[in-house]
């Protein structure tokens, strides 16, 4: 669907448990993260936070609407090895070289189980 191998078997995801977290239980990271619109790059930026329903990003000035849908790809590393991912997102905030883009509902389970 998004050209990667990127999305976490449906089987291991516990969808009921999302309900615990808020958008402000993030940690802070730094990933490097690569933005898509219309599946195609459109910009690079540096995630400072990362949580189950979203992350926060640093950007130039990007001109681009609240509430836009789109991909980002980055790449997270554990005790097993790297994953890539491809996750789709909407902006839920937008500053001068900030923006905080929230997770699509669909994927958002994703990070319940990189949290464990």
């Amino acid at each position: 669907m998004f050209g990667h191998d990127t999305l976490m078997d449906a089987k291991v995801l516990k969808l009921d448990e999302l309900d615990k977290y808020e958008t402000t239980n993030r940690s802070p990271v730094e990933l490097d993260v690569t933005v898509f619109c219309h599946g195609f790059p459109c910009a690079t930026a540096r995630a400072s936070e990362i949580g189950p329903t979203g992350l926060r990003i640093e950007i130039d000035p990007f001109p681009i609407a609240k509430n836009t849908y789109m991909e980002v790809e980055f790449t997270m590393h554990d005790n097993k090895g790297e994953k890539l991912y491809r996750l789709p997102v909407y902006i839920g905030e937008k500053g001068d070289r900030e923006m905080e883009l929230l997770f699509v509902n669909t994927y958002v389970s994703a990070f319940h189980y990189i949290n464990q």
